[in-house]
């Protein structure tokens, strides 16, 4: 090879890793101010409607390919509860397109107010983890189309995933349609009633519709305690069936 051309391809050899560090460092960053911007944006919206966030400290690494937050002591509150989470971790890919990863390995806490009776006479919930694999992954593109990949909730004894396609408006509504299964959901209704928390034909009746749906669901390998499960969310509302079961 000419000395020329050898020189030429060495001057490229190590302008081109450069050129791909710059690009990611610079994409990193971009990320990283966009997601500060939607994150103070959303906090100011959340305080004029007396409802707050905060944290006691916030780390981020995984430059330059991966965008990780944690944050510690995170409260969360309105006028009427709050929700404590010792740690919340958010990880995933610096790219459109990539899985969004969100848990708390500590577990949620919620605090109510003492004119509010807990049923169960618990306010933890074990561990909470969603998984998120965006259409689009940044959140302030609005509207856009998500897919949840997988939603698993564990407290009081109960399992949660749920799955399926939701939308997000402009405005912050979300609407879209969930399936999954629910374990143990049984002993829990089960508790409610011997608590006399919601009465015995309202146990019975939820019982027996949810061992129709297993008679005619389609799954294999279901638990004893295991049933389908599918859930419908219209403008920050939650639907099982036509029953309306918390707004948001």
């Amino acid at each position: 090879m000419k000395q020329p051309l050898k020189n030429l391809v060495s001057f490229f050899s190590i302008l081109l890793p450069v050129l791909i560090v710059c690009l990611l460092g610079g994409n990193w960053f971009w990320l990283k101010n966009q997601i500060d911007q939607f994150e103070t944006a959303t906090l100011t919206e959340l305080a004029k409607k007396q409802q707050s966030i905060s944290y006691e400290d916030k780390s981020i690494s995984g430059f330059p390919l991966f965008m990780n937050y944690e944050y510690a002591d995170v409260d969360i509150r309105d006028r009427f509860a709050a929700i404590k989470i010792p740690s919340l971790k958010v990880s995933g890919m610096a790219f459109p397109g990539k899985p969004i990863t969100m848990e708390t390995p500590q577990g949620i806490a919620s605090v109510l107010p003492k004119t509010i009776r807990n049923p169960l006479g618990k306010s933890e919930l074990d561990y909470f983890k969603i998984t998120i694999d965006g259409l689009f992954p940044y959140p302030w593109q609005t509207p856009e189309n998500y897919y949840l990949d997988e939603l698993a909730l564990e407290g009081y004894e109960l399992t949660l995933k749920l799955s399926g396609p939701f939308t997000i408006s402009q405005t912050g509504l979300i609407n879209g349609k969930f399936t999954g299964t629910v374990d143990n959901l049984k002993p829990l209704l089960t508790q409610l009633r011997d608590s006399g928390s919601i009465p015995k034909f309202t146990v019975t009746m939820v019982l027996q519709f949810l061992e129709n749906i297993k008679k005619n669901s389609s799954m294999d390998n279901l638990g004893e305690n295991e049933y389908p499960i599918a859930l419908t969310v219209r403008d920050n509302t939650v639907y099982l069936g036509m029953i309306q079961i918390f707004s948001f």
